[in-house]
């Protein structure tokens, strides 16, 4: 994903059929996946909006940060911070 986020990444792996959009209600309507009733509730309270970045208000579809790449296969999905990589000179 870009350094400051502006392309939104949104993805789901589910069975053994991964999706990804710039959206998710899209993904979301592929899979019939319910609402995130947990994550809604978080939004309401603005201090924990912030805390989670990958979750979105639908169960199993989550979200790329900004500056974030993702790689993996059909058993193990990774996300590595890549602008935190090089700010930190790792």
């Amino acid at each position: 994903r870009d350094h400051l986020g502006l392309k939104p990444f949104y993805y789901a792996l589910i069975d053994t059929e991964f999706v990804f959009s710039s959206e998710a209600r899209p993904i979301a309507r592929h899979f019939k996946v319910p609402v995130n009733e947990t994550r809604i509730a978080d939004s309401l309270f603005f201090p924990l909006e912030h805390v989670d970045s990958t979750s979105t208000f639908y169960q199993n579809i989550y979200r790329l940060p900004a500056a974030t790449t993702l790689s993996g296969d059909l058993d193990n999905i990774r996300s590595s911070s890549y602008y935190k990589e090089f700010v930190n000179g790792q």
